[in-house]
Formats: C-alpha cells, structure tokens, sequence
C-alpha cells in the first residue's frame, strides 16, 4: 500500500488483553463504523503470540482493505507484511527501520 493511499481519518489502537477472537470482532465493527487503520500493540506478549495475532488481523484487514500497522516489533512487521511500523524512543533508530522496513 502506497503512502498517499493510506486513510488516517479514524486510527484504531489496539489492546493487548482482548483474545484474538474477540479482537476480531472487534476490529471488524470498528472498520464498518468507519476505522480507517489499525494499529496491533503488544507490550507484554511473547513474540509467538504476538506473530500469531499480527498473522490472524493482517488476514482480516486484507479482506477489508485496511492497513496494519505493527507497534514497536520491526520483525513482526516484516513477518506478516504490515503496511507501517510504529516506533517509539525507546526502539531501535529511525534509519535502521527504514533500511530494513523500507529496504533502502
């Protein structure tokens, strides 16, 4: 998904205690109420549970037509194929996500 095609009218965040199954009935009617992007945050899940979430949403959003964006975790971006990161000042550099998320 190109830049310019990306809506951030109505960004969704996500919360990382909600199952999986009830995270995507939830993401479900927050895109038919007009969500324009989700966001999967995930502080405290191990990495498995992390990409098995990321995998199921990337899945939905795809049939929706919404981009995915992955909180912090360059890797879990990159695994399921995420249309953004999110990063914080905590995470690793700008230019290294953008040399590995961008390949440039």
């Amino acid at each position: 998904m190109k830049k310019s095609q990306i809506d951030l009218s109505l960004y969704l965040v996500t919360e990382e205690s909600i199952a999986i199954e009830e995270l995507t009935k939830i993401i479900a009617e927050s895109v038919s109420g007009g969500a324009s992007i989700v966001q999967l945050r995930e502080k405290n899940n191990s990495s498995l549970s992390f990409y098995k979430k990321a995998s199921a949403l990337k899945q939905l959003l795809n049939e929706l037509s919404i981009p995915l964006i992955i909180n912090d975790r360059v890797d879990i971006a990159l695994a399921v194929g995420a249309d953004g990161i999110h990063i914080g000042q905590d995470d690793l550099p700008l230019p290294v996500v953008k040399k590995w998320f961008l390949k440039i």
